[in-house]
């Protein structure tokens, strides 16, 4: 499969996938066990579901037999691992949730000051300090927002606060196991390329 961002004739931007990795796409979060360390790197070998292998880097010490809870990066090279990330992220449209720092940042492509202090104020509305301290999360408003979108951003950070709680309290399995399903090439072109709708999408099949 696979998405083609294409203007005036010139590819821009692509996203493939094949059969084998469809169920590891990006974003995609388990809980993987611990095979082994990789001396001398910081880095672990992590047992996933249908018997893959991925591989974190910069995690915090964990032991062999460990579960842990790890999403995956990128897709992997040929013969390589899955490519995983300790450090989970929530991506929307235009909200990207962060657990373990606490806040709200705001794209700095987003210059006007009356439009970040609308969307400061909105977001307070939301979630208040309090709540990401207690939920331990931050979020960045991304630079969909730039234009007015505010009947947007309610439903979108609602969503993605409860993608976040049936990850955070998905109970710790005792084999790998599949938290959360990332999106799809299509679901990702989407998401990411199509921030004005003005554009013109032609499904051309295999």
């Amino acid at each position: 499969m696979l998405s083609a961002w294409v203007r005036n004739g010139q590819l821009i931007d692509l996203y493939l996938c094949d059969s084998k990795n469809e169920f590891f796409v990006p974003e995609t979060i388990f809980w993987g066990k611990v095979q082994k360390a990789l001396a001398g790197s910081g880095g672990y070998f992590i047992s996933l579901p249908e018997n893959r292998i991925g591989f974190v880097r910069n995690s915090r010490p964990l032991r062999e037999g460990d579960m842990t809870l790890v999403q995956v990066s990128s897709y992997p090279q040929p013969g390589k691992q899955i490519p995983l990330q300790s450090k989970i992220t929530i991506k929307g449209r235009g909200i990207i949730l962060i657990p373990g720092v606490p806040g709200v940042n705001i794209s700095k492509a987003i210059g006007d000051s009356k439009r970040r202090k609308d969307i400061y104020s909105q977001v307070g509305a939301i979630v208040t300090k309090d709540i990401l301290e207690k939920e331990n999360i931050g979020l960045i408003v991304r630079t969909f927002y730039q234009k007015e979108r505010d009947h947007q951003i309610k439903t979108e950070i609602e969503n993605l606060l409860t993608t976040y709680r049936n990850t955070a309290h998905f109970g710790k399995p005792d084999k790998p196991t599949l938290v959360f399903r990332g999106p799809s090439i299509h679901e990702r072109a989407e998401r990411d390329w199509l921030p004005d709708d003005k554009f013109l999408i032609q499904d051309i099949g295999d």
